[in-house]
């Protein structure tokens, strides 16, 4: 069986910030039950992702935005 999931998260502010620092913990595993196929995740802005990966070894992918928005 094959399944897509498309999930949006969307920050809104009252007035402009300077500056976030964001964890995604949003990539599925990969285990002997399942294969992750593909996996994709867009910032906008757009900014470098760092992949890292947790205790419980799930993949974090970490953020920066400092310029006002």
């Amino acid at each position: 069986m094959l399944i897509t999931t498309l999930h949006e998260t969307v920050f809104e502010y009252a007035q402009p910030i300077r500056g976030t620092w964001t964890q995604a913990r949003l990539w599925p595993a990969t285990d002997e039950h399942q294969t992750c196929r593909e996996f994709s995740l867009s910032v906008d802005p757009m900014q470098p992702l760092h992949e890292s990966c947790d205790y419980y070894k799930n993949r974090v992918l970490t953020f920066n935005i400092w310029p006002p928005h």
